[in-house]
C-alpha cells in the first residue's frame, strides 16, 4: 500500500533494484513483458505505468489511462499487447505506444479483477464478480464463450504455456481446468479450505499452482490427476487434498466426511492424500510399502 514496486531476486530472495515510485495510490497488480525488458503495474490511481526494469525508470510509453482502479495487467505472450483491466472494462494497448489497439471492452460484469492472454495471443480470459470465465477475441473484441461452473466469484484465470488449458481459481474454494479449444470442464480441484487467491501454471513441472485465504500454496501435477482410469477421467472428477483422519473418516477441506476406512487400512494412508471421486470409482493415495499387492485377494488383505 506504499505505491511503490520492488524487484526481487527469485532464487535468493534478496531486493535487486531500488522500489520504482510513481503511482499515487497503491499499487494493485504487476506484469513482467515476456519479450523486452519491461514492467507493467496497475494503480488504483486508474493509472497502468511501464518500467524498464534494467534502469527502473519510466518507459517512453505511458502512463495509460482506465476508467477506474486498475484490477490486472498482463503482457501477449510475443510482448505486443498489453492489457489491463478496470472493474467493468478490459483495456489494450500496442505494447510500444499508448495507442489503444481496439475500443475497451465492456466486461458486463459487477467486478472484473482478472485477465490473461491465451497461449497464441489470440484470445484474453478475464473473470471476477459474476461467476463466469470469458474469452475474448483479441482482434475483434468480441465475446467468444464463457465458461460457467463456478458457485462464486473468480478471483484468478491463468492459461497453460501449451495453449491447452485454462485455469480458474474462485472464493468456491475450488481450482477448475477448462479445455482451451471447446471450453468444456476438464477437472475440479478441490483441497482448499478458503477462497482461491491466485493461480499460475508452471511449465516445465506441467503444473497448476495455487495460493489461498488458507494461508496455503497447493502444487497439483496435471498428468497425475488426468491419467486416472480411463473410467475416472471424465467430466466431473472431483480432487481432493486433506491431511485429516478422524475416527477413520477421511475429512474433506471443509470437515465434510467423505470415505469411512476399515481400521486395518488406516495406518497405510499417505498424509496428506489426495482422494479422487469420479462417478464409479474413489481412490485414495497410500504408502505402498506396508501394502500388499497381487491377483490373489486373501494376500491382499
Amino acid at each position: 500500500m506504499d505505491e511503490t514496486i520492488g524487484i526481487w531476486n527469485a532464487h535468493t530472495g534478496n531486493a535487486i533494484k531500488q522500489f520504482l515510485h510513481g503511482h499515487k495510490s497503491a499499487v494493485t497488480t504487476v506484469a513482467f513483458s515476456p519479450e523486452e525488458p519491461w514492467i507493467a503495474s496497475g494503480s488504483r490511481d486508474t493509472t497502468v505505468c511501464i518500467w524498464d526494469r534494467a534502469s527502473g525508470q519510466f518507459s517512453t510509453v505511458g502512463p495509460l489511462f482506465c476508467h477506474s482502479a486498475v484490477t490486472a495487467v498482463a503482457f501477449s505472450p510475443g510482448g505486443r499487447h498489453l492489457a489491463a483491466c478496470d472493474s467493468e472494462h478490459i483495456h489494450l494497448w500496442h505494447a510500444n505506444t499508448d495507442q489503444l489497439f481496439n475500443e475497451p471492452l465492456h466486461t458486463d460484469n459487477d467486478y472484473t479483477e482478472s485477465l490473461c492472454f491465451t497461449a497464441d495471443g489470440a484470445q484474453i480470459v478475464s473473470a471476477g464478480s459474476d461467476r463466469r470465465v470469458c474469452i475474448w477475441n483479441t482482434g475483434t473484441a468480441k465475446l467468444v464463450r464463457t465458461l460457467e461452473g463456478h458457485t462464486s466469484r473468480v478471483r484468478s484465470v491463468a492459461s497453460s504455456c501449451d495453449g491447452r488449458y485454462i485455469g480458474s481459481g474462485s472464493d468456491d474454494y475450488t481450482v477448475r481446468l477448462w479445455d482451451a479449444k471447446t471450453g468444456a470442464p476438464v477437472v475440479t480441484l478441490y483441497g482448499h479450505a478458503h477462497s482461491v487467491e491466485s493461480i499460475a501454471f508452471i511449465p516445465k513441472q506441467r503444473s497448476i499452482m495455487s495460493c489461498s485465504f488458507d494461508e496455503t500454496i497447493r502444487i497439483w501435477n496435471i498428468e497425475k490427476v488426468l491419467s486416472a482410469p480411463s473410467e475416472e477421467a471424465e467430466v466431473g472428477i472431483a480432487v481432493l487434498a486433506s491431511t485429516d483422519l478422524r475416527r477413520g473418516w477421511l475429512l474433506g477441506p471443509q470437515g465434510e466426511l467423505l470415505l469411512w476406512v476399515p481400521s486395518e487400512y488406516q495406518g497405510n494412508l499417505s498424509l496428506p492424500h489426495t482422494t479422487l471421486i469420479s462417478k464409479r470409482r474413489i481412490t485414495v493415495s497410500a504408502d505402498a510399502g506396508e501394502l500388499h499387492a497381487g491377483e490373489d485377494w486373501t494376500s491382499c488383505w
